[in-house]
């Protein structure tokens, strides 16, 4: 089976513009669309790290996503409207898409590359 058949999901990247002024006249980054309907997959991976000095437990949540290996993708992009097979998008609690910001692209060796992977971190 290929890499292509478990790409289960579409997603839009978004990439920051030339930085505007607002009105306080701080620096804000615009985004705009460099491709969309991109096939990718989105993995969430939840686990419990130990607190030796507390004693508590505490949840942290990696994502990865892997993207076909002519997207482009860069580090600090956005990834925008992640919609699974039935054409439901991934979301927030306010019922907002999420988006994601490309935290690292990870390194494959060999002598075909078959997939990109990234690490995501969640923005909104």
């Amino acid at each position: 089976m290929s890499v292509g058949a478990h790409l289960i999901h579409t997603c839009d990247l978004k990439r920051a513009t030339a930085p505007n002024q607002d009105g306080y006249q701080a620096n804000r980054k615009t985004y705009t669309t460099t491709e969309a309907g991109v096939a990718c997959r989105l993995t969430e991976k939840t686990q419990r790290v130990m607190d030796t000095a507390t004693g508590e437990a505490a949840i942290v949540t990696t994502y990865l996503m892997l993207f076909v290996p002519t997207a482009d993708v860069r580090v600090a992009d956005q990834v925008t409207n992640i919609t699974d097979q039935r054409g439901d998008v991934e979301t927030v609690a306010s019922g907002d898409a999420a988006i994601f910001r490309i935290s690292a692209l990870l390194k494959r060796r060999g002598r075909s590359v078959r997939h990109l992977s990234a690490q995501l971190e969640r923005v909104g």
